[in-house]
């Protein structure tokens, strides 16, 4: 299980990496990449996506990380069930991106990066 969890994260992982990447941002902590979601994609990414990549990162790091606890079946469920739709909604927002989109995005992170 604990391979399946980390193969489900990694995938979710990737692709939104992969999104990244279109618009021109390079983006390796993790945790950072994942707040890329609410701070520049949320209109291209719900809540509930934001939510299962956060569980399935959770889930990743007390199954490899933490010996002295276990990941909940409903929350290994839960990750394992919904990594199929972060991926394709990935595949949506690599597919409907356009220049202007990414021109947009380019300038909010402009801002934050003045912050």
């Amino acid at each position: 299980m604990k391979a399946s969890l980390s193969a489900a994260y990694y995938a979710m992982y990737n692709s939104l990496y992969a999104v990244l990447s279109k618009i021109g941002l390079k983006c390796e902590i993790h945790a950072c990449t994942l707040e890329c979601i609410p701070s520049l994609l949320s209109s291209h990414y719900s809540k509930e996506d934001l939510i299962s990549i956060q569980k399935a990162l959770e889930a990743r790091e007390i199954s490899h990380y933490r010996a002295d606890e276990v990941v909940a079946d409903k929350d290994k469920s839960f990750v394992l069930s919904r990594a199929p739709f972060f991926l394709n909604k990935s595949k949506e927002v690599l597919a409907s991106l356009n220049q202007i989109d990414i021109e947009v995005i380019r300038k909010k992170v402009k801002i934050y990066m003045k912050k």
